[in-house]
């Protein structure tokens, strides 16, 4: 409600609705008469008003007790003005990835969350800490010794830590951890610094059968066939700042024994999967790029998250490559998160193709009906 007879008084408080409304002016005019003047351009409704001789600015629209008029222009849920119109406003209603409570992108300079600025990337969650120092039994390698890694590995007793040196470590055979609670690192914590490379004459640099195996810090890089293998038995894996770099299959590659000995419940994160041009040509040549990120077969509760899939396509043969993350044939509960895919032929999958019976039996049955299903729950979320 204006004021009357308020001499040389501005921006008096009166009920607000609608769509970018600013102030009320009142004045004292020669006459003693009260004048209103509204100073926008769009519509506003004011409650009860009692004016004299009083001068209202073209399209204004005057009336008491209106209902607001609520604009949601990008059909996001969220409207323009929040006066009337819900407990938040849209600071963009042409895109309806910008509202309240959308995802913020650090440094994109977008305010995606109306929040008022961008997120700085330096105040976001660190979601890759360096793993705690190795403590306990430990076994310490440099790379005179990479003929010996694969038996120094293979013998190792259950429980201990192998560190290795910097450097670049050869590998002339595949090495297969078979004794559980085992861990692979560098000494350094610096993946880029422990190279172990397979120069295309190994089919697979390491292969896990067991419980509790932990590789972390390392890069991995140019097999025939897989970089690492799980076989069978590989619960509670962990696969930790790894660089994983050029194998002619699949950088991950998770399937059950010939005896139905299942992988379950690892996590592979912070991680880097890249296939390189020269990668590229050679997996062309060779297979038809029968290539991917992480295929797992039969796995169930497995995290996959906070990792960077880089380049993984093939531009000649049968194939354009597989995804970058894929859990297939009866897999479950997969988490998928935080991930980042540049320029990979394909992105996430979970499920393939049909049959006529579940590739594997859950004792809890958690899908009963269907004769065959690809995956089962699961989470994808938050990638880009």
């Amino acid at each position: 409600t204006p004021y009357r007879g308020a001499p040389n008084c501005s921006a008096m408080p009166v009920q607000k609705y609608g769509v970018g409304w600013n102030t009320l002016v009142v004045f004292d005019n020669t006459a003693g008469l009260t004048e209103n003047w509204v100073q926008d351009q769009t519509a506003v409704y004011l409650d009860n008003i009692v004016v004299s001789d009083s001068y209202i600015g073209p399209n204004y629209t005057i009336g008491g007790n209106q209902t607001p008029t609520c604009t949601d222009s990008d059909s996001d849920g969220f409207n323009l003005s929040a006066t009337g119109c819900g407990s938040s406003f849209d600071c963009n209603d042409t895109n309806a990835t910008i509202h309240p409570g959308a995802v913020e992108i650090c440094g994109n300079l977008i305010d995606e969350d109306c929040s008022g600025s961008d997120l700085s990337c330096s105040t976001q969650t660190n979601y890759c800490q360096a793993l705690p120092a190795p403590a306990g039994n430990i076994i310490n390698v440099n790379p005179s010794q990479s003929s010996q890694l694969g038996s120094i590995i293979n013998s190792a007793p259950q429980g201990y830590i192998i560190l290795l040196d910097n450097g670049t470590y050869n590998i002339p055979s595949l090495f297969r951890i078979t004794n559980p609670y085992i861990t692979v690192r560098s000494k350094s914590g610096d993946r880029d610094s422990v190279i172990l490379d397979g120069n295309y004459n190994t089919f697979t640099l390491i292969q896990i059968a067991t419980v509790n195996v932990t590789l972390a810090d390392l890069t991995l890089k140019r097999t025939r066939e897989h970089l690492i293998h799980f076989l069978g038995g590989g619960h509670n894996a962990l696969v930790y700042n790894v660089k994983l770099i050029d194998p002619e299959q699949h950088f991950v590659k998770i399937n059950p024994s010939a005896s139905n000995e299942y992988n379950d419940f690892g996590t592979i994160a912070c991680s880097e999967f890249q296939l390189t041009t020269l990668g590229r040509q050679r997996i062309e040549s060779t297979n038809d790029c029968y290539t991917g990120g992480i295929d797992a077969h039969k796995s169930w509760g497995w995290t996959v998250r906070d990792n960077t899939f880089r380049d993984i396509w093939c531009a000649t043969g049968a194939n354009p490559a597989e995804h970058a993350i894929h859990f297939w044939i009866t897999s479950r509960d997969t988490l998928v998160e935080r991930n980042k895919i540049y320029n990979c032929a394909r992105g996430i999958g979970f499920g393939l193709g049909d049959g006529t019976s579940l590739d594997r039996n859950y004792s809890d049955n958690p899908f009963p009906g269907p004769g065959y299903v690809g995956h089962i729950g699961g989470i994808i979320r938050n990638n880009f």
